[in-house]
């Protein structure tokens, strides 16, 4: 609070500097109104005392919406909002009614979110108006995940959806398409500007944002449909992004039950917008391709679930078609033997088409059956930076070899790269395959042809040595080694022959290989895991059976969480 006031004192001091020591002449003055005139860009008062009450701070916001000349305050105004704050800070302006109706004026406004929402933020008026708001200016989350405080994400989320609806957006045009075709778009803003304005009160935010919005709407005499379209959103915001990124969205269950949580396409819109402006808002290095593909299939699948009255398995069938379709269409154009494919496809399930693009089935079939004949030692390992728009893709096929998933995991890991995904299926007649979605380290995608074979070569040679552990040399980080996080292993059930266990520990070296090495301890299959970062916690999601396949007994589930707590505290 205190670095943003000396801000605002450097930012008046540079523009008297110019113009008193430096002597810039002003080249261009128009009048406004009667208060208020704009030299070279800059909105100035003409008066010595304009804001003579909270309702005048809010009209000036609403003239700097109307005026999109305005390029940002000048000192003397500056100045005068300065004093004018200090003067009325006995009383939150929401309190008055004439406030409470200039503030609905100003988040239908078109162009308020351009620079008037960011004169609004910067210079405490909406701390001035919002006692909640207050409470988060300037509050700190003391991890590797959040780059900002409380409230500049939130100015930053507010300003992505902003984005979204203007015409140079061309990198989220679903988004723009939504925005700009919202009937009331000031119910996602209100919504956006309380979705974690409960931070800090040692409560779940959520919730307590929820029953915040619900009184602001109550106070600014918003309808009860609407309402509760704003109080379920900041609620609700978190849900989209912890399905897509720890459930198994290819599960019928699972889209069923986010879709019966939606319920509307129109709830499912404004949370899909709310949910890609929140992660982009969090951190600068957050968003990947990954992530964005994750909440596209998670939408696109929850969208053909309500229209088909939630009959997802309707969607998810439909989906394999589709797939097949476009990838044998695809093969035959390049000369492929459609009898071949059919019969190397007659050994996967429609899981596997359910899960994979047509781009990803055509290149799967087209590596493998180049690679016959098929013997009982059989390996196969490829890489590719084209068939996934989610990141690079390594394949391992062939039969199943001793610690197969835990060997490739460490070698991976010991050569700076991280698995997003992984999908571990059997063909019906028992060779195994392995799909795995890899990034840098650091995020970034691999693109270069050399990083990619080399890593296939390095797991291809590990995978060779049947039997003998991959020994990880690479070390935790100084800065991680100062973080401690509990390992947290939850269970969940499923309506097929798995359980979902969502393990929650430090990113620390190795940690995938090891989580594996406990499975294969217990004698239980792994067919999916979904890694994700989140500063210097992981927050993984492991699909697994017993050696019966069926679900884990109570007792397996209570060794599992004894087992992964020891190796990883």
């Amino acid at each position: 609070r205190t670095v943003r006031r000396i801000s605002e004192l450097n930012n008046m001091l540079m523009q008297r500097f110019s113009q008193d020591v430096l002597s810039l002449k002003v080249k261009q003055q128009t009048k406004i109104n009667g208060d208020f005139e704009l030299l070279d860009g800059f909105i100035a008062p003409t008066n010595e005392n304009v804001f003579t009450s909270p309702e005048a701070i809010l009209q000036f916001l609403l003239l700097i919406a109307d005026t999109p000349e305005i390029q940002d305050l000048h000192s003397s105004c500056l100045r005068q909002l300065r004093l004018a704050r200090r003067v009325f800070r006995n009383q939150y302006y929401v309190e008055r009614a004439k406030c409470r109706e200039l503030f609905l004026q100003l988040v239908k406004h078109p162009n308020f979110f351009a620079l008037g929402w960011d004169v609004m933020h910067k210079h405490g008026v909406l701390q001035a108006y919002i006692p909640q708001w207050d409470n988060i200016v300037g509050m700190m989350q003391f991890d590797l995940f959040h780059a900002y405080t409380v409230d500049e994400h939130t100015h930053r989320l507010v300003k992505n959806i902003y984005h979204y609806a203007q015409p140079e957006n061309k990198e989220f045009p679903r988004c723009g398409n939504i925005v700009k075709n919202l009937d009331k778009p000031e119910l996602l803003y209100i919504a956006a500007i309380y979705h974690d304005i409960g931070k800090g009160r040692n409560g779940d935010h959520s919730k307590l944002g929820a029953v915040d919005v619900e009184e602001f709407c109550r106070h600014h005499g918003i309808n009860a449909k609407d309402t509760e379209l704003i109080r379920w959103l900041v609620e609700s915001h978190l849900l989209m992004s912890v399905i897509a990124q720890r459930r198994d969205i290819y599960d019928p269950t699972v889209i069923n039950e986010f879709a019966q949580s939606v319920r509307t396409h129109n709830n499912l819109n404004h949370l899909y917008v709310l949910t890609l402006a929140d992660i982009r808002a969090t951190n600068d290095n957050l968003w990947n391709d990954w992530k964005a593909t994750l909440l596209r299939e998670l939408y696109l699948l929850t969208q053909k679930a309500l229209d088909n009255g939630l009959e997802c398995k309707v969607a998810l069938q439909d989906r394999v078609s589709e797939h097949q379709a476009k990838a044998l269409a695809s093969m035959l154009e390049n000369g492929m033997n459609e009898t071949q494919i059919t019969q190397f496809w007659q050994r996967l399930s429609d899981d596997y088409f359910a899960r994979f693009k047509p781009a990803q089935i055509a290149w799967h079939a087209n590596l493998i059956l180049a690679a016959h004949p098929m013997t009982d030692d059989f390996l196969l390992v490829g890489t590719s930076a084209n068939t996934s728009k989610s990141g690079a893709e390594l394949i391992v096929y062939g039969k199943d070899k001793p610690m197969m998933f835990a060997q490739i995991a460490s070698v991976l890991d010991s050569r700076n790269c991280s698995i997003h995904d992984a999908q571990v299926m059997r063909t019906q007649d028992g060779y195994m395959f392995d799909s795995f979605i890899i990034f840098e380290h650091n995020g970034d995608r691999i693109t270069s042809t050399s990083r990619l074979d080399s890593l296939r070569e390095a797991v291809e040679t590990q995978l060779n040595k049947p039997g003998e552990k991959h020994v990880n040399r690479r070390k935790m980080s100084r800065q991680m080694k100062q973080l401690d996080v509990t390992t947290k292993v939850r269970f969940y059930a499923s309506q097929t022959n798995v359980t979902l266990v969502e393990l929650e520990a430090l990113d620390a070296p190795g940690l995938l290989a090891n989580n594996s090495e406990q499975f294969i301890a217990l004698n239980f299959k792994l067919h999916q895991a979904k890694i994700s970062t989140i500063g210097e916690r992981a927050e993984d999601l492991f699909i697994i059976s017993n050696e019966h396949d069926q679900p884990l007994t109570q007792d397996e589930q209570v060794l599992l969480k004894k087992r992964l707590s020891e190796a990883l505290d």
